[in-house]
């Protein structure tokens, strides 16, 4: 069974949108730096099955909780771009963008970076 390194790097693609939490399943592995950055932010870490995704397709993450690595990047079926759950995603991607292909790392830049993204995407569509 291949495992899952979760990593300062990648975390924000393992926090579940649905409810705010990581799940730490026997597959994934949590590094030290991660579990810090949690704490850091405030957020949840499970150790154990991500849970089974809301009645509502759209309330839940595409493929799962954290099934990560796959952004979605536009409006979900149906819907305006306007949703938060679409704008979550860009920013999502935008932030993990910046640090995998730009080596950005400092939370608060990638925090200010992306939100000056967000900022020009939104006046220039």
């Amino acid at each position: 069974m291949k495992k899952e390194l979760i990593s300062v790097e990648n975390l924000d693609a393992f926090i579940c949108r649905q409810d705010g939490k990581l799940y730490v399943s026997r597959n994934r592995i949590l590094t030290p730096g991660a579990k810090d950055e949690l704490h850091r932010r405030g957020v949840s870490v499970v150790y154990g099955e991500e849970p089974a995704p809301a009645v509502q397709p759209q309330a839940a993450c595409r493929g799962g909780c954290g099934a990560g690595k796959t952004f979605f990047v536009g409006p979900e079926e149906g819907t305006p771009f306007t949703t938060a759950s679409s704008l979550e995603s860009l920013s999502i991607a935008v932030a993990s963008m910046l640090r995998k292909q730009y080596g950005v790392t400092d939370p608060e830049q990638v925090r200010s970076m992306t939100v000056e993204a967000l900022k020009t995407i939104r006046d220039n569509i």
